[in-house]
């Protein structure tokens, strides 16, 4: 009976790993098909601001056989798809105060170059303020919060930094200095939501380990601390660009996902222990979709050529 007994809890821990790990690549899943959805967007603007600058000309060219065609009309939904993004969906008064509250909400994204491409628009409707330190360290950007002034209390705080630390501080000393960067973030708006994202992979220098190491000791900081981490391991050498540093578009759209996650309520899991297939299975999703958005920029591209 007792040999039974073990056997059926040995099975439920089982059992429950699995359902962590199911849960932890749905969450990476919807990670990347947001990330998909982001960089679609971008595509799509692109397209269409190069096809109305073919539009105008076209137009502008008297010698050239015109033919009756109603642009006006054929673009008139996007005008009013952009307008209506301004435009209260609510009538009543109790939803128009709901969304007066919303809107004086605001948000602060604090980073080095790695977030130089993150669009604030694409992250929430709500006021973002972006403050970008190119080069920054750690340290340096905890200086620049002195000079960081926001008149109301924001909801949210992302912080983005260490990539300039790794190649000349300690793991220990790097993760030493983005504590004290975080708890200065805390102090400075002690009302807010405050998130550390974690350091991002690079290939211009062989840190790939010491990445994860540092980012292992985040992790354990921001729990003591009570602030959300941001993991970005799913960030790979397919979301760079040609510095192997800096993130390409791809990479961007995966590290906005990661924010929106964080700014909608969502913490994703951190499973401990995953297996080698479980890596595997992981890691084939991530470039079965990291393929799909390789054709999708390859796509676009030669329709704008075109």
């Amino acid at each position: 009976m007792a040999k039974l007994q073990l056997e059926l809890k040995q099975q439920q821990h089982r059992n429950q790993m699995l359902e962590d790990r199911v849960k932890a690549a749905e969450q990476e899943r919807d990670s990347l098909l947001l990330a998909l959805k982001l960089l679609t967007q971008d595509q799509r603007h692109s397209h269409e601001k190069q096809i109305n600058a073919n539009d105008r000309d076209d137009f502008q060219q008297p010698n050239r056989d015109t033919h009756a065609i109603p642009l006006k009309n054929q673009f008139s939904s996007l005008a009013v798809e952009e307008t209506s993004e301004s435009v209260s969906a609510s009538t009543t008064n109790l939803e128009n105060q709901s969304k007066r509250k919303r809107d004086k909400e605001e948000i602060v994204l604090i980073g080095d170059s790695i977030v130089k491409h993150i669009d604030p628009r694409k992250l929430t409707k709500k006021n973002v303020h972006k403050f970008t330190y190119p080069g920054k360290t750690a340290e340096d950007i905890e200086k620049e919060l002195n000079i960081i002034n926001i008149q109301s209390s924001p909801s949210h705080v992302i912080v983005h930094a260490g990539t300039n630390n790794i190649p000349i501080d300690s793991t220990k000393v790097c993760s030493k200095k983005l504590e004290r960067l975080v708890i200065k973030t805390k102090a400075k708006f002690p009302n807010s939501k405050v998130c550390l994202s974690g350091i991002t992979f690079r290939q211009d220098i062989e840190q790939a380990t010491k990445i994860q190491k540092v980012n292992k000791k985040l992790e354990e900081m921001a729990a003591k601390n009570d602030v959300m981490f941001i993991d970005n391991s799913s960030i790979d050498h397919t979301c760079l660009n040609g510095s192997n540093l800096h993130l390409n578009g791809k990479g961007s759209a995966v590290l906005a996902s990661h924010f929106i996650t964080f700014l909608r309520g969502n913490q994703p899991r951190v499973v401990q222990d995953t297996t080698r297939s479980e890596k595997d299975f992981r890691m084939a999703t991530i470039n079965q979709i990291g393929d799909m958005l390789k054709a999708i920029l390859v796509g676009n591209s030669r329709k704008i050529q075109q």
